[in-house]
Protein backbone atom coordinates (compact mmCIF):
# COMPACT_ATOMS: atom_id res chain seq x y z
CA UNK A 1 0.00 0.00 0.00
CA UNK A 2 2.74 2.48 0.96
CA UNK A 3 4.61 1.73 -2.25
CA UNK A 4 1.50 2.32 -4.37
CA UNK A 5 0.86 5.64 -2.61
CA UNK A 6 4.46 6.73 -3.16
CA UNK A 7 4.35 5.87 -6.87
CA UNK A 8 1.12 7.88 -7.18
CA UNK A 9 2.97 10.78 -5.56
CA UNK A 10 5.44 10.73 -8.46
CA UNK A 11 2.56 11.41 -10.84
CA UNK A 12 1.13 14.16 -8.63
CA UNK A 13 4.34 16.12 -8.09
CA UNK A 14 5.41 16.05 -11.72
CA UNK A 15 2.10 16.67 -13.43
CA UNK A 16 0.03 18.60 -10.87
CA UNK A 17 2.46 20.81 -8.89
CA UNK A 18 2.87 24.13 -10.78
CA UNK A 19 6.19 24.55 -12.57
CA UNK A 20 8.47 27.55 -12.31
CA UNK A 21 7.90 29.26 -15.64
CA UNK A 22 10.99 31.40 -15.13
CA UNK A 23 13.29 28.36 -15.00
CA UNK A 24 15.53 27.69 -17.98
CA UNK A 25 14.29 25.00 -20.39
CA UNK A 26 17.88 23.81 -21.03
CA UNK A 27 18.01 20.35 -19.42
CA UNK A 28 21.79 20.08 -19.83
CA UNK A 29 22.14 22.25 -16.70
CA UNK A 30 21.45 19.00 -14.77
CA UNK A 31 23.99 16.98 -16.78
CA UNK A 32 24.87 16.17 -20.38
CA UNK A 33 22.58 13.13 -20.42
CA UNK A 34 19.37 14.97 -19.48
CA UNK A 35 16.73 15.62 -22.15
CA UNK A 36 13.41 17.41 -22.22
CA UNK A 37 10.16 15.45 -21.83
CA UNK A 38 7.99 16.44 -24.79
CA UNK A 39 6.97 20.11 -24.47
CA UNK A 40 6.89 20.12 -20.68
CA UNK A 41 9.33 21.76 -18.25
CA UNK A 42 10.40 18.29 -17.06
CA UNK A 43 13.84 16.79 -17.76
CA UNK A 44 14.84 13.13 -17.61
CA UNK A 45 17.89 10.88 -17.90
CA UNK A 46 18.03 7.09 -18.33
CA UNK A 47 21.12 5.07 -17.44
CA UNK A 48 21.27 1.32 -17.95
CA UNK A 49 23.73 -1.53 -17.95
CA UNK A 50 23.87 -5.24 -18.57
CA UNK A 51 26.52 -7.46 -16.99
CA UNK A 52 27.54 -11.07 -16.64
CA UNK A 53 29.90 -12.51 -14.05
CA UNK A 54 31.57 -15.71 -12.98
CA UNK A 55 32.02 -16.16 -9.23
CA UNK A 56 34.23 -18.84 -7.69
CA UNK A 57 33.68 -19.61 -3.97
CA UNK A 58 30.96 -16.99 -3.64
CA UNK A 59 31.18 -15.77 -0.01
CA UNK A 60 27.46 -14.91 -0.03
CA UNK A 61 26.38 -18.36 -1.23
CA UNK A 62 29.07 -20.79 0.01
CA UNK A 63 26.86 -23.88 -0.27
CA UNK A 64 24.85 -22.96 -3.36
CA UNK A 65 27.03 -24.58 -6.05
CA UNK A 66 28.72 -27.94 -5.40
CA UNK A 67 31.76 -27.23 -7.59
CA UNK A 68 32.28 -23.74 -6.11
CA UNK A 69 31.60 -21.77 -9.32
CA UNK A 70 28.46 -19.96 -10.45
CA UNK A 71 27.33 -17.64 -13.22
CA UNK A 72 25.30 -14.50 -12.44
CA UNK A 73 23.73 -11.90 -14.71
CA UNK A 74 21.98 -8.56 -14.20
CA UNK A 75 20.12 -5.98 -16.27
CA UNK A 76 19.48 -2.63 -14.55
CA UNK A 77 17.85 0.60 -15.72
CA UNK A 78 17.71 3.83 -13.68
CA UNK A 79 15.43 6.74 -14.54
CA UNK A 80 15.96 10.23 -13.10
CA UNK A 81 13.34 12.96 -13.53
CA UNK A 82 13.78 16.63 -12.55
CA UNK A 83 11.42 19.58 -12.68
CA UNK A 84 11.72 23.16 -11.50
CA UNK A 85 8.66 24.26 -9.49
CA UNK A 86 7.64 27.18 -7.31
CA UNK A 87 8.60 25.21 -4.20
CA UNK A 88 12.01 24.01 -5.43
CA UNK A 89 13.52 21.34 -7.69
CA UNK A 90 11.42 18.19 -7.66
CA UNK A 91 13.19 14.94 -8.45
CA UNK A 92 12.23 11.30 -8.89
CA UNK A 93 14.42 8.22 -9.11
CA UNK A 94 13.17 4.79 -10.23
CA UNK A 95 15.29 1.64 -10.67
CA UNK A 96 14.20 -1.53 -12.46
CA UNK A 97 16.28 -4.68 -12.24
CA UNK A 98 16.38 -8.24 -13.54
CA UNK A 99 18.74 -10.78 -11.92
CA UNK A 100 19.81 -14.33 -12.59
CA UNK A 101 21.54 -15.93 -9.59
CA UNK A 102 21.57 -19.58 -8.42
CA UNK A 103 20.45 -18.29 -5.00
CA UNK A 104 18.21 -15.22 -5.31
CA UNK A 105 17.80 -12.89 -2.32
CA UNK A 106 14.38 -11.31 -2.80
CA UNK A 107 14.79 -7.64 -1.92
CA UNK A 108 12.67 -6.22 -4.74
CA UNK A 109 9.96 -3.70 -3.84
CA UNK A 110 7.61 -5.25 -6.37
CA UNK A 111 8.14 -7.98 -8.93
CA UNK A 112 8.45 -11.70 -9.60
CA UNK A 113 10.98 -13.97 -7.90
CA UNK A 114 11.71 -17.64 -8.50
CA UNK A 115 14.52 -19.91 -7.39
CA UNK A 116 16.98 -18.40 -9.88
CA UNK A 117 15.36 -15.21 -11.21
CA UNK A 118 14.10 -11.89 -9.83
CA UNK A 119 12.56 -9.17 -12.00
CA UNK A 120 10.86 -5.94 -10.95
CA UNK A 121 11.04 -2.59 -9.19
CA UNK A 122 14.22 -2.41 -7.10
CA UNK A 123 14.13 1.17 -5.75
CA UNK A 124 12.31 4.49 -6.00
CA UNK A 125 12.67 7.91 -4.45
CA UNK A 126 10.97 11.32 -4.62
CA UNK A 127 12.98 14.37 -3.59
CA UNK A 128 12.62 18.12 -3.18
CA UNK A 129 15.79 20.20 -3.37
CA UNK A 130 15.88 23.76 -2.09
CA UNK A 131 18.79 26.15 -1.56
CA UNK A 132 20.07 24.65 1.70
CA UNK A 133 17.81 21.64 2.26
CA UNK A 134 16.64 18.36 0.71
CA UNK A 135 13.57 16.20 1.41
CA UNK A 136 13.29 12.55 0.33
CA UNK A 137 10.63 9.87 0.55
CA UNK A 138 10.64 6.34 -0.85
CA UNK A 139 13.05 3.41 -0.50
CA UNK A 140 15.90 5.29 1.17
CA UNK A 141 19.13 4.47 2.98
CA UNK A 142 19.32 4.96 6.73
CA UNK A 143 20.92 8.38 7.31
CA UNK A 144 23.42 6.80 9.69
CA UNK A 145 25.10 5.06 6.73
CA UNK A 146 24.71 7.65 3.95
CA UNK A 147 27.99 9.51 4.54
CA UNK A 148 30.11 6.45 5.41
CA UNK A 149 32.12 4.59 2.77
CA UNK A 150 30.99 1.27 1.33
CA UNK A 151 34.27 0.49 -0.40
CA UNK A 152 35.67 0.41 -3.93
CA UNK A 153 35.50 -3.34 -4.61
CA UNK A 154 32.54 -5.63 -5.20
CA UNK A 155 33.06 -7.10 -1.72
CA UNK A 156 33.20 -3.65 -0.11
CA UNK A 157 34.04 -2.89 3.52
CA UNK A 158 32.50 -3.52 6.93
CA UNK A 159 31.16 -0.02 7.50
CA UNK A 160 27.62 0.59 8.78
CA UNK A 161 25.09 -1.57 6.94
CA UNK A 162 21.96 0.02 8.40
CA UNK A 163 19.54 -1.22 5.70
CA UNK A 164 17.43 0.71 3.24
CA UNK A 165 13.69 0.82 3.81
CA UNK A 166 10.50 2.72 3.01
CA UNK A 167 10.64 6.04 4.80
CA UNK A 168 11.73 9.65 4.59
CA UNK A 169 14.73 11.85 5.25
CA UNK A 170 15.61 15.52 5.64
CA UNK A 171 19.02 17.01 4.89
CA UNK A 172 20.26 20.53 5.60
CA UNK A 173 23.54 22.42 5.36
CA UNK A 174 24.52 23.82 8.78
CA UNK A 175 27.80 25.75 9.09
CA UNK A 176 29.13 24.15 5.88
CA UNK A 177 28.24 20.69 7.22
CA UNK A 178 25.64 18.41 5.61
CA UNK A 179 23.36 16.93 8.27
CA UNK A 180 20.73 14.28 7.45
CA UNK A 181 17.95 12.69 9.54
CA UNK A 182 15.88 9.65 8.49
CA UNK A 183 13.05 7.39 9.60
CA UNK A 184 12.60 3.94 8.01
CA UNK A 185 10.37 0.88 7.95
CA UNK A 186 11.54 -1.47 10.78
CA UNK A 187 10.37 -4.55 8.85
CA UNK A 188 13.55 -4.30 6.77
CA UNK A 189 15.63 -5.34 9.80
CA UNK A 190 13.41 -7.68 11.86
CA UNK A 191 10.56 -10.17 11.52
CA UNK A 192 9.50 -9.67 15.14
CA UNK A 193 7.05 -7.06 16.41
CA UNK A 194 8.93 -3.72 15.97
CA UNK A 195 9.57 -1.39 18.89
CA UNK A 196 9.30 1.69 16.65
CA UNK A 197 10.59 2.84 13.25
CA UNK A 198 14.32 2.75 12.52
CA UNK A 199 16.11 6.08 12.94
CA UNK A 200 19.34 7.52 11.59
CA UNK A 201 21.46 10.65 11.64
CA UNK A 202 24.53 11.39 9.53
CA UNK A 203 26.88 14.29 8.91
CA UNK A 204 29.52 15.15 6.31
CA UNK A 205 31.98 18.04 6.01
CA UNK A 206 34.54 18.78 3.30
CA UNK A 207 37.90 20.16 4.42
CA UNK A 208 40.16 20.69 1.41
CA UNK A 209 40.77 17.29 -0.21
CA UNK A 210 39.37 15.53 2.88
CA UNK A 211 35.73 14.61 3.56
CA UNK A 212 34.78 13.79 7.15
CA UNK A 213 31.79 11.46 7.57
CA UNK A 214 29.89 10.31 10.66
CA UNK A 215 26.69 8.37 11.29
CA UNK A 216 24.50 6.80 13.96
CA UNK A 217 21.72 4.27 13.34
CA UNK A 218 19.06 3.04 15.77
CA UNK A 219 17.75 -0.27 14.44
CA UNK A 220 15.03 -2.80 15.31
CA UNK A 221 16.66 -6.25 15.54
CA UNK A 222 15.62 -9.75 16.60
CA UNK A 223 15.93 -10.42 20.33
CA UNK A 224 18.24 -13.45 20.34
CA UNK A 225 18.91 -15.41 23.54
CA UNK A 226 20.93 -18.55 24.21
CA UNK A 227 19.32 -21.51 25.96
CA UNK A 228 22.64 -22.34 27.61
CA UNK A 229 22.43 -23.41 31.25
CA UNK A 230 24.86 -20.73 32.44
CA UNK A 231 23.40 -17.29 31.83
CA UNK A 232 25.84 -14.92 30.12
CA UNK A 233 28.24 -17.68 29.12
CA UNK A 234 28.33 -18.23 25.34
CA UNK A 235 28.08 -21.78 24.11
CA UNK A 236 30.01 -23.11 21.16
CA UNK A 237 26.94 -25.06 20.10
CA UNK A 238 23.35 -25.23 21.19
CA UNK A 239 19.85 -23.88 20.55
CA UNK A 240 18.74 -20.26 20.62
CA UNK A 241 15.40 -18.55 21.16
CA UNK A 242 14.00 -15.57 19.27
CA UNK A 243 11.80 -13.10 21.12
CA UNK A 244 8.39 -12.26 19.64
CA UNK A 245 9.10 -8.57 20.13
CA UNK A 246 12.10 -6.85 18.57
CA UNK A 247 14.71 -4.98 20.54
CA UNK A 248 16.74 -1.87 19.70
CA UNK A 249 20.37 -1.98 18.67
CA UNK A 250 22.52 0.84 17.44
CA UNK A 251 25.61 1.52 15.38
CA UNK A 252 28.08 4.40 15.34
CA UNK A 253 30.58 5.12 12.60
CA UNK A 254 33.21 7.65 11.55
CA UNK A 255 35.53 7.82 8.56
CA UNK A 256 37.85 10.16 6.67
CA UNK A 257 37.96 10.20 2.88
CA UNK A 258 40.64 11.66 0.62
CA UNK A 259 39.52 12.55 -2.90
CA UNK A 260 41.57 13.58 -5.92
CA UNK A 261 40.88 13.11 -9.61
CA UNK A 262 43.06 10.01 -9.95
CA UNK A 263 43.27 8.85 -6.31
CA UNK A 264 40.61 8.13 -3.68
CA UNK A 265 41.03 6.57 -0.25
CA UNK A 266 39.31 6.29 3.12
CA UNK A 267 39.73 4.87 6.60
CA UNK A 268 37.13 4.48 9.34
CA UNK A 269 35.84 2.76 12.46
CA UNK A 270 32.39 1.54 13.57
CA UNK A 271 30.94 0.28 16.82
CA UNK A 272 27.70 -1.68 17.12
CA UNK A 273 25.64 -2.58 20.18
CA UNK A 274 23.09 -5.41 19.90
CA UNK A 275 22.65 -4.73 16.20
CA UNK A 276 25.51 -6.30 14.33
CA UNK A 277 23.46 -8.34 11.84
CA UNK A 278 22.07 -5.15 10.32
CA UNK A 279 25.03 -2.88 10.89
CA UNK A 280 28.04 -5.16 10.46
CA UNK A 281 26.90 -8.21 8.56
CA UNK A 282 29.71 -10.56 9.60
CA UNK A 283 28.08 -10.81 13.01
CA UNK A 284 24.60 -11.58 14.27
CA UNK A 285 21.95 -9.90 16.41
CA UNK A 286 22.54 -9.41 20.09
CA UNK A 287 26.32 -8.97 20.12
CA UNK A 288 28.70 -6.02 20.22
CA UNK A 289 31.41 -5.53 17.62
CA UNK A 290 34.01 -3.06 16.40
CA UNK A 291 35.33 -2.80 12.85
CA UNK A 292 38.27 -0.95 11.33
CA UNK A 293 38.10 -0.51 7.57
CA UNK A 294 39.97 1.21 4.76
CA UNK A 295 40.08 1.38 0.99
CA UNK A 296 42.01 2.84 -1.93
CA UNK A 297 41.26 3.40 -5.60
CA UNK A 298 44.01 4.53 -7.99
CA UNK A 299 43.54 5.40 -11.65
CA UNK A 300 46.62 3.87 -13.28
CA UNK A 301 45.76 5.07 -16.79
CA UNK A 302 42.76 6.36 -18.72
CA UNK A 303 41.49 2.79 -19.10
CA UNK A 304 42.83 0.96 -16.01
CA UNK A 305 41.88 1.41 -12.33
CA UNK A 306 43.21 -0.48 -9.29
CA UNK A 307 41.05 -0.77 -6.13
CA UNK A 308 41.37 -2.46 -2.76
CA UNK A 309 39.34 -2.73 0.48
CA UNK A 310 40.20 -4.29 3.83
CA UNK A 311 38.26 -4.73 7.09
CA UNK A 312 39.13 -6.05 10.53
CA UNK A 313 36.11 -7.03 12.61
CA UNK A 314 36.08 -8.17 16.23
CA UNK A 315 33.58 -8.89 18.97
CA UNK A 316 34.14 -6.73 22.06
CA UNK A 317 32.07 -8.32 24.83
CA UNK A 318 33.14 -10.79 27.48
CA UNK A 319 33.39 -14.36 26.26
CA UNK A 320 33.47 -13.44 22.57
CA UNK A 321 36.60 -11.38 22.16
CA UNK A 322 38.47 -14.21 20.44
CA UNK A 323 35.95 -14.04 17.57
CA UNK A 324 37.36 -11.77 14.88
CA UNK A 325 39.02 -11.72 11.50
CA UNK A 326 39.91 -9.96 8.26
CA UNK A 327 38.09 -9.44 5.00
CA UNK A 328 39.92 -8.02 2.00
CA UNK A 329 39.65 -7.67 -1.76
CA UNK A 330 41.68 -6.26 -4.65
CA UNK A 331 40.59 -5.75 -8.23
CA UNK A 332 41.46 -4.26 -11.59
CA UNK A 333 38.90 -2.58 -13.84
CA UNK A 334 39.78 -2.21 -17.52
CA UNK A 335 37.84 -0.11 -20.01
CA UNK A 336 39.11 -1.29 -23.43
CA UNK A 337 36.54 0.77 -25.37
CA UNK A 338 33.85 3.28 -24.48
CA UNK A 339 31.06 1.90 -22.25
CA UNK A 340 32.64 -1.56 -21.89
CA UNK A 341 34.25 -2.64 -18.60
CA UNK A 342 36.13 -5.80 -17.57
CA UNK A 343 36.72 -6.49 -13.86
CA UNK A 344 38.82 -9.12 -12.14
CA UNK A 345 38.72 -9.40 -8.34
CA UNK A 346 40.30 -11.59 -5.65
CA UNK A 347 38.76 -11.64 -2.17
CA UNK A 348 39.72 -13.13 1.20
CA UNK A 349 37.23 -14.05 3.93
CA UNK A 350 38.87 -14.93 7.25
CA UNK A 351 36.19 -13.84 9.75
CA UNK A 352 34.73 -16.11 12.44
CA UNK A 353 31.05 -16.87 11.87
CA UNK A 354 28.83 -16.70 14.92
CA UNK A 355 25.21 -16.03 15.67
CA UNK A 356 21.79 -17.58 15.30
CA UNK A 357 22.34 -20.22 12.64
CA UNK A 358 20.34 -23.38 11.99
CA UNK A 359 22.83 -25.77 13.56
CA UNK A 360 25.13 -23.63 15.67
CA UNK A 361 25.29 -20.78 18.08
CA UNK A 362 28.99 -19.93 17.84
CA UNK A 363 31.67 -21.07 15.46
CA UNK A 364 35.16 -19.68 15.98
CA UNK A 365 36.75 -21.71 13.21
CA UNK A 366 37.83 -19.36 10.40
CA UNK A 367 37.10 -20.60 6.90
CA UNK A 368 39.96 -18.65 5.27
CA UNK A 369 38.13 -18.66 1.95
CA UNK A 370 39.61 -17.11 -1.20
CA UNK A 371 37.08 -16.12 -3.85
CA UNK A 372 37.34 -14.83 -7.41
CA UNK A 373 35.08 -12.60 -9.50
CA UNK A 374 35.26 -12.04 -13.26
CA UNK A 375 32.78 -9.50 -14.60
CA UNK A 376 31.89 -7.98 -17.99
CA UNK A 377 29.65 -4.89 -18.08
CA UNK A 378 28.17 -2.79 -20.88
CA UNK A 379 26.76 0.65 -20.05
CA UNK A 380 24.05 2.31 -22.11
Amino acid sequence: MLRAIAICCIFVVFFVVPSNTHASSDCTRYGLGFKGLLDTSTCFDINSYIRGELVINDPDNPDSIPDGAEFNARVRSEVKILRETEIGTLGAFIRFQADYDPVIFDDLLAGVTSEDFAVGLDAFEISLHRKNSDWQIGEIENAGAVFLSDGFTDRGTESLDARTGLGGSYQRVIWDTKVRFSINDPRESTDATPVSPNFGIGASRKVGPLVLGAGAALINVDDVSSLSTSFGTPRLSGPVILGSRATFGYGLGFDVKYEREDLKSFAGITYTKDAANDVIFSFSDGFDAVSFYAGLSKKISQSLTFSTDVSYVTAVEDGLRDLNGFEAAINLTWQPIANWFLLGEIGLDSVDDFGAGEDFFFNNDKNNTVDFLFQVRRDF
